[in-house]
């Protein structure tokens, strides 16, 4: 790693450069920041990155390559946000990560964790947060007031438990048509 970090900067920073690496945003909120064009063109993005051919031998190949896409695109929601700060943090060497899915009303959440045990924290792009994992929560009932999730129903969709490479980055995402534009420079 080029920066000893602890895990919540580590976050902070996936969180905020995958927010910019994805400027047109998502489809699904009405936060301007996020917006920078119109919902039909965010809407129009994400198809495009969602309904790119993308094929994966392993989850890890299939965030990568899913990251990759979704940068060409400018584009994401939950999911392609996430998958971009675990690209990002796999770039960098940062592990133990893993990628979560619950399910709520009318879709799903996604998110990561990095770390372990009391380091343990969450890197929420799409909801445009970090913080140590005891208070996931609290924050999720925040997020939906209207339709808490059911914390029991976590799925770990890849896990990264050693560190990744620019090297083995570029080796399982070689063979992808988009451009990569994953600046991953923490300055």
């Amino acid at each position: 790693m080029s920066h000893t970090w602890t895990a919540l900067q580590w976050a902070d920073w996936a969180k905020g450069r995958t927010r910019q690496l994805l400027p047109n945003g998502s489809n699904n909120v009405s936060e301007p920041a996020l917006l920078t064009k119109s919902r039909e063109f965010s809407t129009e993005m994400l198809m495009i990155v969602r309904n790119t051919e993308v094929r994966y031998r392993t989850p890890l190949e299939r965030y990568l390559k899913t990251a990759k896409v979704a940068v060409g695109g400018k584009s994401g929601n939950c999911f392609e946000m996430q998958a971009v700060a675990l690209a990002l943090l796999f770039r960098k060497g940062v592990y133990p990560l893993r990628a979560f899915c619950f399910p709520i009303d009318k879709g799903d959440h996604c998110f990561l964790v990095i770390g372990s045990g009391a380091n343990e924290v969450v890197c929420d792009p799409w909801a445009n947060d970090a913080y140590p994992s005891d208070q996931f929560p609290v924050k999720m009932n925040r997020l939906y007031r209207n339709s808490p999730p059911s914390f029991t129903n976590l799925q770990v969709l890849c896990q990264v438990n050693e560190a990744g490479s620019e090297q083995e980055y570029e080796l399982i995402t070689r063979d992808q048509k988009a451009p990569d534009s994953m600046d991953i420079s923490t300055d």
